[in-house]
């Protein structure tokens, strides 16, 4: 599937959760109806201002319009997964306050907690979790 297609699929399943018909949708959006419909199908892509409209109409994030991360229909949360090593040290380093040493000792907490979930042998008490591999970055003072 291709980003316009996704960003279709997430178009239908607001205007689904609106209950609205693509008719009426087309109308409440003041568009014709054949270029609302050419946007749910995928066939053709919108402006930023129309995806506010959509977003607004919707009562969706535009961001979860655009990307599928955010308030989607319903005002359900969806955020992305953070599913590798790298990730997860960067979450850890955004976070305001942790030193070098308490990134290395969250991330090793968490890598034991994956491995136990995945069923891995590393789930040992008793051994010390790997130090992380990659370091915050400097931020340079102003």
């Amino acid at each position: 599937m291709s980003l316009r297609d996704d960003i279709a699929r997430r178009l239908t399943q607001a205007r689904e959760a609106a209950t609205l018909e693509r008719k009426d949708a087309a109308e409440a959006m003041g568009i014709p109806y054949q270029t609302y419909a050419a946007h749910e199908n995928g066939n053709r892509t919108f402006d930023v201002e129309t995806a506010v409209t959509y977003a607004r109409k919707f009562k969706v994030s535009l961001d979860w319009l655009l990307t599928g991360h955010g308030r989607g229909p319903g005002g359900e949360m969806s955020e992305p997964k953070i599913t590798d090593e790298p990730q997860i040290l960067a979450m850890l380093a955004r976070i305001e306050g942790l030193t070098d040493t308490d990134i290395n000792v969250a991330f090793g907490v968490i890598r034991l907690a994956l491995a136990k979930q995945a069923g891995s042998g590393q789930s040992e008490q008793n051994d010390p979790p790997a130090p992380a591999t990659r370091r915050r970055e400097e931020v340079p003072s102003q």
